[in-house]
């Protein structure tokens, strides 16, 4: 399981750091985080696990592919609460219901911040990087073993 830890918030840094300097969460490193995970599973016998991961990776996909058909969330989000799924998927659920209110606090803090400084406090077309609300869930999912 420490191993799954390591190459998920590996994962997850990648995804911001990508994510908030290019506006994009790169299809390479998602799909080489769930092969590999894919892997590791296979490789240390715990076959169980990968069907339990596969599972609820394709149950958040799918669900949270809804959010992304109206414009809720980007599509890289989506993947990556996959990729996380499959590493995680016990407690996925918490990771993925937890973002949002961790994205809300972002973007109330954002518009906070705006006010203090007298700027406009609503700007058109603003966007938040959901990857680290995502991250932030899920290290505190893991911390504080929600």
């Amino acid at each position: 399981m420490v191993i799954e830890i390591i190459l998920i918030i590996a994962v997850h840094l990648r995804a911001v750091y990508t994510d908030l300097k290019e506006n994009i969460i790169e299809n390479r490193v998602l799909l080489a985080a769930y092969v590999t995970g894919i892997f590791v599973n296979l490789i240390t016998g715990r076959q169980e696990a990968l069907l339990q991961g596969l599972k609820m990776s394709f149950l958040v996909t799918a669900v949270l592919f809804l959010l992304f058909l109206i414009k809720g969330i980007g599509g890289g989000d989506v993947k990556l609460l996959g990729v996380t799924g499959l590493y995680l998927p016990a407690q996925i659920i918490k990771i993925a219901v937890l973002s949002f209110p961790i994205a809300a606090a972002i973007a109330v803090g954002r518009m906070v911040v705006r006010k203090i400084k007298g700027q406009r406090v609503f700007v058109v077309g603003d966007k938040l990087h959901f990857s680290l609300p995502i991250m932030l869930s899920t290290l505190c999912v893991l911390v504080c073993r929600l």
